[in-house]
């Protein structure tokens, strides 16, 4: 699990971080983006957000959003193969003893 969020995580970053470039590509004195990528968690402090103007935040929230929404796409494979793999696995049941036999 660990190394899934670590892998994870560094995807939605790459998203994130490029989608913002594309928001951005092309606006005369674009506003400095680099805080927000490093931590992004400043735009959940509502005195942070007020200081960004509505346009800018617009586009910095449907960033975040599709970075988001990527992952949780991404997500779905490894819960695909895990259900076509317990689909596959049948009914066969791992063998335990009781615990009388333990006992005896």
């Amino acid at each position: 699990m660990t190394l899934g969020v670590t892998i994870y995580g560094a995807i939605q970053n790459n998203v994130f971080t490029s989608k913002m470039t594309e928001a951005f590509k092309g606006m005369q004195g674009s506003p400095d983006t680099a805080g927000l990528t490093e931590d992004p968690r400043q735009l959940f402090q509502s005195d942070a957000r007020a200081e960004i103007p509505d346009f800018i935040l617009n586009k910095i929230v449907h960033a975040m959003s599709d970075s988001i929404s990527m992952i949780f796409t991404l997500a779905l494979i490894p819960i695909g193969l895990a259900a076509i793999t317990v689909f596959f696995m049948g009914k066969t049941r791992v063998e335990t003893h009781s615990k009388k036999e333990y006992l005896q």
